[in-house]
């Protein structure tokens, strides 16, 4: 509620941090870490108000896979009794569809931090019409919610 009520910049959500601090709610719990958020924007309806946003989560170090993206809203209804979430799984355009077979897990660990960084600004860059499926069509899912009395 209070992210909704104060509204600060997005853009400092959907940076990395070494301790895995900087997160965005997300309903239902994962039992990962939060690792990137992208694509942050405050959604406002005469329904909701919330955040959408693509994320990814993480138990272990490994790069990420396409398929492995899920965009969601987290919100409250406008009275602010309710809290709503929605998840969809997306593919992300710029993204193997597998892990790299020679993979150098060292090298990889030690540019961790900047790999995430990266990802992010790729999936800031992507035009949502290349994710699998819209990001177009997933944001008029979560325009359309109506909330019944």
């Amino acid at each position: 509620a209070a992210l909704l009520a104060e509204r600060p910049d997005l853009n400092e959500y959907m940076e990395t941090a070494d301790d895995n601090s900087v997160n965005l709610p997300f309903l239902p719990v994962f039992p990962a870490a939060q690792v990137l958020r992208a694509r942050a924007e405050y959604v406002d309806t005469p329904e909701l108000s919330g955040i959408s946003y693509v994320t990814a989560f993480r138990q272990d170090v490994s790069p990420l896979i396409a398929s492995e993206f899920l965009y969601t809203f987290q919100g409250l209804t406008a009275d602010g009794q309710t809290y709503v979430a929605a998840v969809f799984p997306v593919t992300a355009p710029g993204f193997p569809a597998e892990y790299p077979a020679n993979l150098d897990y060292d090298a990889f660990v030690a540019r961790l931090h900047e790999y995430f960084n990266e990802s992010i600004t790729a999936l800031n860059a992507a035009d949502g019409e290349t994710f699998v499926p819209a990001l177009s069509t997933l944001d008029s899912i979560i325009q359309s919610i109506t909330v019944g009395q």
